[in-house]
């Protein structure tokens, strides 16, 4: 697993626990900013290519 895919895995659980275990309204834009990233992150894996 590469570096990047670890962190993406990272951010996205800790957005998903942030989301089912913090009852405020406004975290609802970190969560979402957290899982969003962590799932990109998480597809893309690599960004940078090898030429």
């Amino acid at each position: 697993m590469k570096k990047i895919r670890a962190i993406g895995f990272i951010l996205l659980v800790v957005g998903v626990v942030l989301h089912l275990f913090v009852e405020n309204d406004s975290i609802d834009f970190v969560t979402g900013l957290f899982m969003g990233a962590g799932f990109a992150l998480l597809i893309l894996g690599q960004l940078k290519r090898n030429i």
